[in-house]
């Protein structure tokens, strides 16, 4: 089973760019606040039923989308397994 990673709190990401999202004053604040190809550090994740926000330490009162951002995210186990099953294929 896949599961989604998210980043951990006090792990960096990397603000990307707004898309069209419905609540607006997220996609404002973004745009007011953030400074693209920046990295910010992780406050809080907050999972919702359809989105996933994040609180940054550098503006702890505003939620962003975290679809906005790039992240690093760890591998899990059948990734491992899988990505080491394409290295022995390779060589």
């Amino acid at each position: 089973m896949n599961q989604k990673l998210w980043p951990k709190v006090g792990s960096k990401v990397i603000f990307r760019k707004t898309h069209t999202f419905w609540f607006t004053n997220i996609v404002e604040d973004a745009n007011d606040l953030l400074v693209v190809d920046k990295e910010y550090t992780v406050a809080k994740i907050e999972l919702a039923s359809s989105w996933c926000g994040v609180r940054l330490e550098e503006f702890p009162d505003k939620l962003f989308a975290l679809s906005f951002f790039d992240y690093e995210k760890e591998l899990t186990t059948e990734e491992q397994l899988a990505r080491n099953k394409r290295k022995k294929h390779e060589t």
